[in-house]
């Protein structure tokens, strides 16, 4: 099974090297706590997905929307949370993730207005 504790949940290999997945965590407007454009970040969290996924297949872990927090998104439209990788993971598949994340952001941002 699939879980927190199995190591290729937080993990996969991209260009013979393992690398950290990233999870990127949107919040929406149920909290109870104003954040009316909640939507414009979900919708940069979709486009960044699609490029992690055409540029890196497999670094992407998912895209989760949750309810419970705003962690600040309500101050920007393209405020992101990402976590990269899991409790287990090495600091040097960490740091891989994060490498190959500014190239897709970099690419990413270049296109956006």
């Amino acid at each position: 099974a699939i879980g927190a504790d199995n190591k290729e949940y937080f993990t996969t290999e991209i260009n013979g090297q393992k690398v950290a997945k990233i999870m990127i965590v949107v919040t929406n407007s149920n909290y109870g706590l104003p954040h009316p454009k909640w939507q414009k970040n979900f919708s940069f969290a979709k486009k960044l997905a699609a490029k992690m996924n055409q540029k890196y297949p497999g670094l992407l872990r998912k895209v989760k929307l949750i309810s419970n927090r705003r962690y600040n998104q309500h101050v920007h439209p393209k405020a992101l949370l990402l976590e990269v990788g899991g409790a287990n993971s090495k600091l040097s598949e960490a740091k891989r993730a994060s490498y190959l994340l500014a190239e897709v952001l970099a690419e990413l941002m270049a296109t956006e207005s």
